[in-house]
């Protein structure tokens, strides 16, 4: 996807088509730390984006910290299939939300920074 043609529909279908066959898609997003602003966080909507979509594995180039941070946060929502975090019981459900919110730092789960 890194500035190519495929839109997020097709990125969509690709994954939805993947999964169907056992394959993990990998996906990097667009970003380009050495033009843009480092405090810029649209990297971090589209990592956001991605895993929404189900992909398990978001590559992404980071310009800073400020950067980084956020898009460790968003990989584990487990509002997005794509983090490996959904919750299917009350007791896994309370375990997400009591989860150190500094435990991304040492386990990136699908985030290639």
């Amino acid at each position: 996807m890194m500035f190519s043609a495929i839109d997020w529909r097709e990125l969509h279908h690709f994954n939805r088509t993947a999964q169907a066959v056992g394959i993990s898609t990998w996906v990097r997003v667009p970003a380009n730390p050495w033009l843009g602003d480092a405090n810029s966080l649209q990297v971090t909507v589209d990592v956001r984006r991605a895993f929404s979509l189900g992909i398990p594995f978001v590559g992404a180039s980071i310009a800073s910290f400020k950067q980084a941070r956020p898009c460790l946060v968003v990989s584990q929502d487990w509002h997005c299939p794509g983090a490996g975090e959904y919750p299917n019981s009350a007791d896994s459900f309370f375990a997400t939300h009591k989860k150190d919110a500094n435990a991304a730092v040492s386990d990136i789960r699908g985030v290639l920074v």
